[in-house]
């Protein structure tokens, strides 16, 4: 009967008792990388091409849309990834002035982005004439240094895609260069691009120049010069 009775008090205490859910793991999104384009592109080229890697998305799907900056709606798409690639294009919609467009990688079921671009938008009779570009990093003046120096600017045009970057004394000799490959599927576009200059361990007034060699007779052709001060250490 005392037995009974225990058993009984236990219940009632247990049912009194609030049970505390365990926490709920968070769905991960997975993510998404948009390799082309870039913010900083400026896209001219008949086609407006989409594409990058992704990883760990439910369903291997995210929702990608590109939006301008009136609020109109140029994409809005489910994209399907293939082993970690995914690709999309479209026929470039821009008929009007050059307008903002902001590209947007998301979980198809809603959520915080899981890549983002910015962009210019435009048409081929709005582009420039002829290969194009600018440094805009490194700035005019600026004094650099290290074991090597951080570039950055745009390029446009360029055949093959490929382009130099070169660190020269006030004299005209170029102490340290590399060639990179400037990634724009449309070639007319102009697009950002950064890269690593080594220094050499030259020290002193210097001109970075963005250079690359004509398609036509191999010449060299300057796209764009900053003056520099080269120190042990950046400014």
């Amino acid at each position: 009967m005392r037995r009974a009775i225990l058993l009984i008090l236990l219940l009632i205490a247990l049912a009194g008792c609030s049970v505390t859910p365990a926490p709920t793991a968070t769905p991960n999104p997975g993510s998404v990388t948009i390799r082309h384009p870039q913010t900083g592109a400026f896209i001219y080229a008949p086609t407006l091409y989409f594409y990058g890697q992704a990883e760990n998305l439910p369903a291997n799907q995210f929702r990608l849309t590109a939006v301008t900056a009136n609020d109109q709606t140029i994409v809005d798409t489910v994209i399907t990834v293939d082993n970690g690639q995914w690709t999309y294009e479209i026929p470039n919609p821009q008929t009007g002035d050059p307008v903002e467009v902001t590209i947007s990688a998301e979980p198809v079921g809603g959520g915080a982005p899981l890549d983002e671009a910015t962009i210019g938008l435009a048409t081929e009779a709005q582009r420039p004439q002829g290969v194009f570009g600018m440094l805009l990093s490194p700035v005019e003046g600026e004094t650099v240094g290290g074991e090597s120096i951080p570039v950055s600017g745009t390029a446009s045009g360029l055949f093959e895609g490929t382009m130099n970057i070169g660190l020269e004394s006030p004299d005209g000799v170029e102490v340290s260069g590399i060639v990179i490959t400037v990634e724009n599927p449309g070639m007319m576009d102009e697009v950002p691009w950064q890269a690593d200059l080594p220094t050499n361990n030259y020290r002193g007034p210097a001109v970075l120049r963005a250079y690359y060699h004509s398609a036509m007779d191999g010449s060299v052709v300057t796209l764009a010069t900053v003056n520099v001060t080269v120190a042990e250490a950046a400014g």
